[in-house]
C-alpha cells in the first residue's frame, strides 16, 4: 500500500470507539496524546474519512490497537493477463526418436521466419514514429 491516507473500516471504528470509550479520554487529549496540533484529524479517524497514515497509526497505537486491523482495505483488482499471439502451427511437445534436428529446423523454419518478419515490421514501424 503506497497511499499516503488511511480510512478505518466500519467494524475498525467499532473496534476504536470502544477503545476510545474505555480511556475516558476526550478527542482533545488523544489528539495531544497523538502529537496533533487539532481534534480535527481524530474526528476524521472516527467518522470514516481519509487520514495521513502517519496520524491514523499514531491514533491506533494511542488506543492500543493493530493499525492494520482497522484500516480499511482498498479493493484488490484482479490482473489481467496479456493476450499472447497464437503460433500458427503447434510446436511439437516432444520429438518422436526418428526426426533428426536437421528435420525439426526445416519444419519450424516457416514459422520462424513469419514471427522474425512480423516483429521486424514492428521495429520498423516504432522507428519510423
Amino acid at each position: 500500500m503506497s497511499k499516503r491516507s488511511l480510512t478505518a473500516s466500519p467494524s475498525g471504528r467499532a473496534k476504536a470507539k470502544q477503545a476510545f470509550q474505555r480511556t475516558g479520554w476526550t478527542q482533545e487529549y488523544l489528539a495531544y496524546q497523538a502529537g496533533l496540533e487539532t481534534r480535527q484529524p481524530v474526528w476524521k479517524f472516527f467518522s470514516g474519512r481519509p487520514v495521513e497514515r502517519h496520524v491514523f497509526i499514531e491514533i491506533c497505537f494511542q488506543l492500543q490497537l493493530n493499525w492494520e486491523e482497522v484500516v480499511e482495505l482498498p479493493p484488490v483488482e484482479p490482473e489481467v493477463a496479456p493476450v499472447l499471439p497464437t503460433p500458427p502451427e503447434a510446436v511439437p511437445v516432444s520429438i518422436p526418436p526418428d526426426e533428426t534436428f536437421a528435420a525439426l529446423k526445416a519444419k519450424m523454419r516457416g514459422w520462424i521466419e513469419r514471427r522474425c518478419s512480423y516483429l521486424q515490421e514492428s521495429l520498423e514501424a516504432v522507428q519510423s514514429l
